[in-house]
Formats: C-alpha cells, structure tokens, sequence
C-alpha cells in the first residue's frame, strides 16, 4: 500500500487544479453533487485498474455530468442502505436508554443498573459503526467498479474481500482519518477557503485507497469483479484500454 500516493495521484494531470476546483463545486451541490463526485472517481480508478497502474488522471468534463451521476448512483444507494442497517439498531439502543434513564427518574430502575446498560448499548453502538465502516470498503467498491447494487452484498466476496485485506483496511481507515485532520486543518488555516478543496482531496484520497486495496486483493488471490466495457475516453485517445491489467502497483 502506497498511502501518501493517495493524496498525490491526482497531481499527475496537468489541469490537476481544475479538476479539484471541479470537486470541490460538486461539495456544494446537495445530494447530486455526491453522486457525481463519485461516479467520476470511479470512472477514475477503473482506468487506473484497467491500464495496469497509476496514468495521468482523466479530466473532469462537465459534458458528461450525466454519465458520471448514473454511475454515482450505485455506491449512493450502497452508502445509504448500510446507514440505514446502522440507523435501526442506533435509534433502537437511544430509545432503550432513554426510557431505562426516565425509569431511574421515576426510581422503577436503579442507577446503577442503567449506567451499566448505557455502558453496554455505547459500546455496542461503536462496534456497530466501526463495523459499518469497515464494511463499506468491499461494498462500495464492488457497486462503484460493476456499476449494480445487489453484487456488492454478497456474503462471500466480502467475506473473501476481509480476509484477504482486512488489515490494510483498517490500516487505510486509521490513515485517513489522521491524514485528514491534518489536511483539513491546512485548508482552514486559508481562511476557510481551502476547506473545500480538502475535503474533495481527502475524498479522491479515499477512492485511490479504494483502487489500492482491490490490487491488492487481487494480487492475493481475490475473484476480480467483472467490468462493464469501456470506451477510450476522447481525452485520452491513444492509450489502450484492457479489461483486466496483468500488472498491478506494489
């Protein structure tokens, strides 16, 4: 895993400025403007898979705004639906304690038992969302890259997928998150203004990352996910596309 490289990759292309001035307009786009920063990055890590390692990044071309959000919209609806499974048991548990709490106020529950149960559901809860986390790595991927929904929850790849990269992903997410306060940080000391183009920095990061694991999971034995075929982007006419690269970064 090249981790630093995540942050670096997208200033390989020579308009690298305009394609982040691009992302970070997408930010201020509720809802539509996720999707679309999306379906762009994946469109970008498939050509980095495809061509066997990392190639001058595509541009971002608003002409085709439509395709970039019909592609976003498969990992969209994967991020929503596992906030959902995180959602229920979260607001179940917030509830429980609630009335255990009203029943010490009204002296039906010892105090000592509802600080134990609160200890408990907390606890829970955080394994919950760590859990959910981890797991949008493999699920994610899977609907960005083949471009559909059902695939990503299968039970066996991403049961494949942990096994053989479970510790990078969480390397990757301790990573992030360290890297990104520290990017964050550097964009409020602008005035505030760098803070989109961090944030949309730290989410191009977090795709490459995306990009890395697969190679990796890949070159340890994982089930390649199958692609959809993909034309030569105007922008880049000369390169060869492949479907499956048979060299990957180290």
């Amino acid at each position: 895993m090249r981790y630093f490289r995540a942050y670096s990759f997208l200033f390989q292309s020579p308009n690298w400025a305009t394609n982040l001035v691009f992302l970070s307009i997408c930010l201020l786009i509720p809802i539509i403007g996720q999707i679309v920063m999306a379906g762009y990055l994946f469109r970008v890590i498939e050509l980095l898979h495809r061509r066997g390692g990392d190639v001058e990044v595509p541009n971002f071309n608003f002409n085709e705004f439509l395709e970039y959000l019909l592609r976003g919209i498969w990992p969209f609806l994967a991020d929503f639906v596992l906030g959902l499974l995180f959602t229920v048991p979260y607001l179940v548990g917030y509830i429980g304690i609630l009335l255990l709490w009203v029943g010490v106020d009204e002296q039906v529950v010892s105090q000592e038992l509802a600080i134990g149960v609160t200890i408990v559901a907390v606890a829970v809860i955080l394994i919950l969302l760590l859990l959910m986390v981890v797991l949008r790595y493999p699920i994610v991927l899977r609907c960005g890259l083949q471009q559909d929904f059902g695939p990503g929850f299968s039970f066996r790849y991403v049961s494949n997928f942990m096994g053989l990269v479970g510790g990078e992903v969480l390397l990757s997410l301790l990573f992030l998150m360290v890297s990104g306060l520290v990017v964050l940080s550097a964009g409020l000391m602008l005035c505030c203004v760098g803070i989109l183009p961090a944030t949309a920095l730290i989410t191009a990061a977090q795709y490459h990352l995306f990009y890395q694991l697969y190679e990796l999971y890949l070159q340890r034995g994982g089930e390649p996910i199958p692609l959809k075929p993909m034309m030569p982007q105007p922008s880049q006419p000369s390169e060869e596309i492949v479907e499956e690269p048979r060299t990957y970064p180290e």
